[in-house]
């Protein structure tokens, strides 16, 4: 599977619930619908708190709740959508990841700042254009992988003996084909936080680390910046996927 510069997020149907952030609304959305009793985030805990499979199989049945209602717009969907998601991904890893310890440190505070609110609103606004192309492909809830430990690991400091990362599948299945993704956490203090997700076994951040590598190999921070400032292409509607 071939990705595209900064289209990545193209491949991502409203199926993957993935990367939005707090207080960054997609396309033209400015203010917040009221809600005077969230139903959708029944059942959720506020923090995100709870054990990486729980956390993947509530949020994902939330997000198809919201997703399926035709009774709301695509802009209330969007803003309880971001409502849901939001707690359990950690965004600043995955910014800092996606660009690599190397890079970062070519960049300015301010630069670096600009590049984290870019990046985030890029992935975001791909996001969004995804919500309307749902396609009511069934999701198959899988258990953790195991991994493999080195020796050399401290052991878990958590009462329930709960791993620092843990890998947690899921499988997409349409009339036509069967397609998976993998939410990779790791514990942050006490709970546990999305920092990527893999699509048939590609990897966002680390698709997005090597187009950022070809551009600052090549020029400047102020280059990529360059890129990021300008609106992504629109894709055909219903995107791609792998």
């Amino acid at each position: 599977m071939r990705l595209t510069w900064f289209c990545l997020p193209t491949v991502l149907t409203i199926a993957t619930i993935v990367i939005v952030t707090p207080g960054l609304a997609a396309g033209p959305v400015t203010t917040r619908p009221s809600a005077k009793t969230p139903t959708y985030m029944a059942g959720l805990d506020p923090k995100g708190l709870g054990k990486p499979e729980d956390i993947v199989r509530r949020r994902w049945v939330a997000v198809m709740s919201v997703v399926r209602d035709q009774k709301i717009d695509q802009q209330t969907k969007r803003f309880r959508v971001e409502e849901i998601v939001s707690p359990v991904f950690d965004f600043r890893a995955m910014t800092r990841l996606a660009l690599g310890q190397k890079n970062w440190r070519k960049f300015t505070a301010a630069q670096a700042k600009e590049f984290s609110t870019l990046f985030v609103k890029r992935l975001k606004e791909s996001y969004g254009r995804r919500v309307a192309d749902y396609g009511g492909e069934k999701v198959l809830f899988k258990p953790r992988l195991p991994l493999k430990i080195p020796k050399s690991s401290k052991p878990s400091t958590r009462p329930d003996g709960g791993p620092r990362i843990v890998h947690v599948p899921v499988e997409i299945v349409s009339k036509t084909s069967r397609w998976g993704i993998l939410h990779k956490f790791r514990r942050v203090g006490d709970v546990y936080r999305i920092y990527d997700i893999e699509i048939e076994g590609v990897s966002i951040l680390r698709s997005y680390r090597s187009q950022f590598n070809d551009v600052l190999g090549r020029g400047k921070p102020e280059d990529l910046l360059k890129r990021l400032r300008k609106p992504p292409s629109n894709p055909p509607k219903g995107g791609s996927r792998p």
